[in-house]
């Protein structure tokens, strides 16, 4: 086994005793846990703007229930692998420690503001390499954070490795947007970015993926078009397990806040999934109206229990599977959920954002996030000595590091709360700035 290439950092640091395997995985896990970009994501939106309610979710407990479900999965992965069929599976499968780390860091390079600022930070950045929220998480993980410098987290190559779902640049995989205006537009729905890595963090990616052949790079980074967008199709099986839970916990959870906030109804929910949810009876072992009658009872517990159920009978559809185009077990088993549970969990996730994040209400917060950032970043550009704090001029002008890309990621670091009120100190005179 090949271990050892997969605990390296690429500052060359190395965690004493090394080879303690499930050491090295937890120390990333505490730096993850220990960041600044971390914690900021208690005041990043997930469904309801930060301080809309007091209850809803957020970044944060989205990546902690990620975490929760990636685990479940490892779990279950780890008790597959004593089986004869799986049994080649065993030394691969990552340890609890590991999956949780990459499910917790899944989302920490995403913006204020959600897909709003998403695509206001990407419009800006258009010719200077691109933004996109999982490209970021790299950036910050393998260059940004403040575990080291100019390594970022430092964190081993299968953790980095663990959260690349879209292996693929900007520049390769870039669409054809309209021509782009002066002055960023009301709508900004045409320049969301596509899935992938910043242009300035290639070097980052050929690192994580140096262990494999190249025959192997390449088809792990092809591409094929998807509707009218060029889309990566494999990724690694560490990142395979993190996109499950990531699926599982927004389709499940963020039907919850809906539920719970009033968004959509009970009624809602059955005439669209009222199929899928007796299947999923069913598979729980119970009569095919145990989780409708759950679902219409209304009390918070119930939710609850429904909520938790639902989350298991997913995960419990999750068998490894042989991709068969790779020799390196890190790239040929991928996780997968059987396909009835699958097609259940696609159209709740369907439901979620057609009913849910769809909703009025959450468009104008993410429209109202995507004009913040919009009208911040010519400003902070023009201005960036003064108004970019001093911590992100040390590498400005050298390769990764251009003038626009230190404010983009200034701003990609703030809450929704600190860029609304950097909004505030420069835009609006009432409101003090040198004592905030």
């Amino acid at each position: 086994m090949d271990g050892d290439i997969w605990v390296v950092r690429r500052s060359g640091a190395r965690v004493e005793p090394v080879g303690d395997v499930e050491r090295q995985y937890r120390t990333d896990h505490g730096r993850i846990i220990n960041s600044r970009a971390f914690r900021s994501m208690q005041s990043k939106t997930q469904v309801m703007g930060v301080g809309e309610t007091g209850c809803c979710r957020t970044r944060l407990t989205h990546s902690l229930e990620v975490a929760h479900v990636g685990a479940c999965i490892a779990r279950r992965l780890q008790l597959l692998s004593w089986r004869a069929l799986y049994a080649p599976l065993k030394q691969w499968v990552p340890p609890v420690e590991l999956v949780q780390a990459i499910c917790l860091a899944h989302d920490i390079g995403h913006p204020p503001y959600g897909h709003g600022g998403e695509a206001a930070l990407n419009f800006h950045m258009l010719d200077s390499g691109g933004f996109e929220g999982n490209g970021q998480t790299l950036r910050v993980l393998a260059r940004l954070g403040e575990f080291s410098e100019g390594f970022g987290y430092d964190l081993t190559r299968r953790t980095l490795l663990g959260v690349l779902k879209y292996p693929a640049t900007f520049k390769r995989i870039s669409q054809s947007y309209p021509e782009k205006p002066l002055q960023a537009p009301l709508s900004l729905k045409p320049w969301h970015p596509p899935k992938c890595i910043h242009d300035d963090d290639l070097e980052i990616l050929d690192w994580v993926l140096a262990p494999f052949d190249r025959e192997e790079r390449k088809a792990l980074c092809a591409l094929s078009l998807e509707g009218d967008q060029l889309k990566t199709t494999e990724m690694p099986f560490d990142a395979s397990i993190m996109d499950l839970a990531d699926d599982i916990a927004y389709g499940v959870h963020d039907l919850e806040d809906g539920l719970s906030m009033g968004l959509v109804r009970a009624e809602q929910v059955l005439d669209c999934l009222g199929d899928g949810l007796a299947s999923l009876s069913r598979f729980a072992g119970q009569k095919s109206d145990h989780f409708e009658k759950m679902l219409l009872d209304g009390s918070p517990a119930r939710l609850k229990a429904l909520v938790g159920t639902m989350e298991s009978v997913f995960v419990e559809g999750i068998l490894p599977e042989v991709n068969g185009g790779f020799e390196h077990p890190l790239l040929n088993y991928r996780a997968c959920m059987e396909p009835e549970r699958k097609a259940v969990l696609e159209t709740l996730i369907r439901f979620v954002f057609e009913e849910v994040i769809c909703q009025k209400p959450l468009q104008e917060m993410e429209f109202r996030g995507q004009k913040i950032l919009s009208e911040l970043f010519p400003v902070l550009l023009d201005n960036w000595r003064g108004l970019v704090p001093r911590r992100y001029h040390a590498n400005v002008d050298t390769p990764g590091y251009s003038r626009a890309r230190i404010v983009c990621d200034y701003l990609a670091s703030l809450t929704d709360t600190e860029a609304n009120s950097l909004f505030q100190r420069l835009f609006l005179p009432a409101t003090r700035v040198v004592v905030d």
